[in-house]
């Protein structure tokens, strides 16, 4: 069974390289947490300190990112919550 395809809200192309922006309808985003509290995941190598996201708008994403972050530090902490609409923010 094929994914539902996005609703389009808008649409705009840019006329110097043919670009289009899309923005579409989201049913809700996920958010991988660590015993109940939000958090980010830093990278850090040699020559970089980059930053993981840990909000998805694919469950399956958010699903995979908490198994492996459970398995990598040998934890069950690790769970995905469901962000609801919250307030404007101006």
């Amino acid at each position: 069974m094929s994914r539902p395809l996005p609703v389009v809200i808008l649409q705009s192309t840019n006329k110097d390289n043919t670009l289009q922006l899309l923005p579409a309808e989201l049913q809700c985003m996920f958010v991988v947490t660590y015993d109940g509290k939000e958090i980010r995941i830093k990278n850090v190598a040699p020559c970089s300190g980059r930053m993981t996201t840990t909000t998805h708008s694919n469950i399956g994403h958010a699903l995979n990112q908490r198994d492996k972050l459970n398995k990598r530090f040998n934890t069950t902490l690790f769970e995905v919550y469901e962000l609801e609409l919250g307030r404007l923010v101006k």
